[in-house]
């Protein structure tokens, strides 16, 4: 199971986001935790005050700290249930679609295709812009910043009833949730020379962090995985 990868700015950021539900409400926060992986934006900008990352990168860390029992027994079982179910369809699409660098259906080339041309770039541009102009990135680190996003957005997409494999396909490369475009021209689902393998390829990566993030399971001390000063939050469970 790799190391959930989170560097010293996504960790004061968490903390100041954990920092201000335990300042909510008793039933507001209960609310909020209930809900959080299928509400809608406005509830989270509300609690997000100026963050600019993608509502679907909170999603996943939210949801990744519930399945490594921050939050406690009850809201575990219910991001465990999530996370088994987005396990059992990326098994389903790597059992479907994927094998010797080729993908399953002509449709399934075509929304890859679709979605790296219109989004995967733009979501890229905006987790990049919820980081101080002065700092560097490294790819590896954009693509860490990416995976948690796609997971966030592929576990909205449970959450709201979207369970089709082509709607977790969206999620996951455009780390958006939504449902596959029921438009698709004809002409591109024809593979060009070279190009499905790298499809292939991106879509492989993109379940493979998806299944390492649906493995998380409880850990001791987790909550140092996510906080810059985690002595100084008193979270309640």
């Amino acid at each position: 199971m790799p190391v959930l990868q989170l560097n010293a700015q996504d960790k004061r950021e968490i903390q100041d986001f954990l920092q201000q539900l335990t300042q909510l409400s008793g039933s507001a926060r209960q609310s909020f935790l209930i809900h959080f992986a299928s509400t809608n934006d406005a509830t989270w900008q509300q609690h997000l005050r100026n963050q600019r990352r993608p509502i679907y990168w909170w999603i996943g860390i939210v949801q990744m700290q519930m399945q490594m029992g921050i939050w406690g027994r009850a809201y575990k079982a219910c991001a465990d249930a999530r996370a088994h179910m987005l396990r059992e369809l990326c098994d389903f699409l790597v059992e479907r679609e994927l094998g010797d660098s080729q993908l399953g259906s002509p449709l399934l080339l075509a929304q890859l295709r679709y979605n790296l041309k219109h989004f995967r770039h733009d979501c890229m541009r905006g987790l990049l812009a919820s980081h101080c102009q002065a700092s560097s990135m490294s790819d590896s680190e954009v693509e860490n910043q990416l995976a948690i996003s796609s997971y966030g957005a592929a576990i909205r997409c449970i959450s709201r009833g979207h369970t089709s494999y082509q709607a977790i396909v969206q999620s996951l490369i455009n780390s958006r949730p939504e449902q596959a475009p029921v438009w698709l021209p004809q002409a591109s689902y024809a593979a060009k020379p070279g190009e499905e393998a790298g499809l292939a390829s991106t879509l492989q990566n993109a379940i493979n962090a998806a299944i390492s993030y649906s493995d998380l399971r409880q850990a001791p001390r987790a909550l140092y995985q996510f906080c810059s000063s985690p002595a100084l939050l008193a979270l309640p469970r």
